[in-house]
């Protein structure tokens, strides 16, 4: 780790802040996706909008009053006195549960675009100074090249390598909301048409 802060550049110090701010975010999703998949109960899903589809709602409501599902628990604490004030409540609850799902991927989104752009950056200013020792001492030159060439590479490798780490959770979580949208959205409209 030393050797890649003294090699790499001024470019590093942010490129390294900008990994530890990510992985920590990467972290802290990578747990919350644990417990939402290990929560999560398919089977009883089902079966509760099997309940509800044929108007066994007392059944139903049963069924979710002691359910860890995401899903369940959503229309659990939403308000089913009427339609109107189903729709809203549920609404409500079903936002916070995507809320709660997305938390954290704006900042994994600017790491997989930052990163590369600070890794371009380190290769610019590697080469830079790279290029401005030619007029210099000719017997120190070809060191000097080859360490600001060196110096490019490094930056732009843990540029990359910070993107391509956040890309693959990056991409887990925006297909778990998604998916979870369409879940919340099919048995939205299950509990209304039968309310």
């Amino acid at each position: 780790m030393n050797d890649l802060i003294t090699k790499g550049g001024p470019i590093i110090w942010p490129l390294l802040a900008l990994s530890i701010i990510s992985f920590s975010v990467i972290l802290e999703r990578f747990f919350f996706y644990l417990r939402f998949k290990l929560k999560k109960d398919s089977f009883q899903l089902n079966r509760f909008i099997k309940l509800i589809s044929t108007n066994k709602l007392t059944d139903a409501f049963q069924l979710i009053q002691s359910s860890k599902d995401p899903l369940l628990k959503t229309v659990f604490d939403s308000d089913i006195s009427s339609k109107t004030s189903f729709q809203v409540s549920f609404q409500h609850e079903a936002t916070s549960l995507l809320n709660s799902i997305k938390r954290g991927l704006g900042i994994i989104d600017t790491a997989i675009t930052l990163a590369p752009l600070l890794g371009l950056l380190g290769t610019v200013i590697g080469l830079i100074n790279a290029f401005s020792s030619i007029g210099a001492d000719q017997i120190t030159a070809p060191v000097a090249i080859t360490g600001g060439i060196s110096e490019a590479l490094l930056a732009t490798a843990y540029g990359l390598a910070i993107a391509i780490v956040c890309l693959i959770p990056f991409n887990m979580l925006v297909e778990l909301e998604s998916k979870t949208k369409e879940e919340l959205e099919e048995l939205g409209t299950a509990v209304e048409s039968n309310l």
